[in-house]
């Protein structure tokens, strides 16, 4: 597939989100190593929905390990706003940006856009202050 789009359309971006590595292998059948060591994605999104910056960091190292570091900027981690039932810290997205620049990812993607809005946009106003 990934050929057949880049043959169609060299200049788009195949990006994939399956979940985290080596989860997503043995319950979901969805082999992100095999995806990025084959060069068969430009962007991968791992959701890494983990409700405090300990479960969060746990998965970058798995991250860290397990790949090619050559392929490290290929990631740009999903995070969701709200994971397991509870809002994210606004400190603890703050760290997971960090995180992600100190392993040299391309950034990240946040889940949902609803909860940038929640309590008149405390999220979107502490990650804009936190970017100054």
């Amino acid at each position: 597939m990934y050929q057949a789009v880049k043959t169609i359309k060299p200049q788009a971006i195949v990006s994939l989100s399956p979940a985290v590595y080596p989860f997503c292998l043995n319950n979901l059948l969805q082999d992100s190593k095999a995806w990025v060591d084959q060069g068969l994605c430009d962007m991968i999104h791992p959701q890494i929905y983990r409700s405090n910056f300990f479960g969060y960091n746990q998965e970058v190292k798995k991250i860290v390990q397990t790949f090619d570091p050559n392929s490290l900027s290929k990631f740009a981690p999903g995070i969701a706003l709200t994971a397991n039932g509870k809002d994210v810290r606004h400190q603890d997205l703050i760290k997971y940006i960090k995180t992600n620049r100190d392993r040299h990812f391309s950034g990240q993607v946040f889940f949902h856009y609803e909860g940038l809005r929640k309590n008149n946009d405390a999220v979107a106003i502490a990650l804009a202050k936190s970017a100054n």
